[in-house]
């Protein structure tokens, strides 16, 4: 069949270059995360007909304000979602020195690292 073919060519493509590496990139702006700008107090509603999209979403300004004014916040809204990226996704909790968990998301998982970087292609940031 067709899956029996493609998960042979995936285990030849494994023997031949080794196993596979994934770069993900996870974006945890506070400006565009309905549970960050629910921490900072917003009341953030979710439309079932555009498959649980948030709306009602403040301006930008007003995110921006909101964020500005509470640094605290936004710090532990960064803490917890890296945090839950690397315990659920990748069953390596902060601090450990190996994975715990390889029956999460990603499957078991030699090495990793994580970089934070800010988007300065913007002079706002955005």
């Amino acid at each position: 069949s067709w899956y029996s073919g493609l998960r042979s060519r995936l285990i030849a493509h494994w023997h031949a270059t080794g196993p596979l590496t994934v770069f993900p990139t996870f974006n945890c702006s506070e400006l565009y995360s309905p549970a960050c700008l629910e921490l900072l107090g917003c009341k953030v509603t979710y439309d079932q007909q555009s498959f649980g999209m948030p709306h009602d979403m403040p301006s930008v300004f007003e995110r921006w304000r909101l964020v500005a004014a509470n640094p605290v916040a936004c710090a532990q809204y960064f803490d917890v979602f890296m945090h839950a990226v690397w315990e659920v996704l990748f069953g390596w909790p902060i601090g450990s020195p190996r994975q715990v968990n390889p029956n999460c998301l990603f499957g078991e998982v030699q090495s990793g690292c994580h970089k934070c970087r800010a988007n300065l292609s913007h002079p706002v940031g955005i």
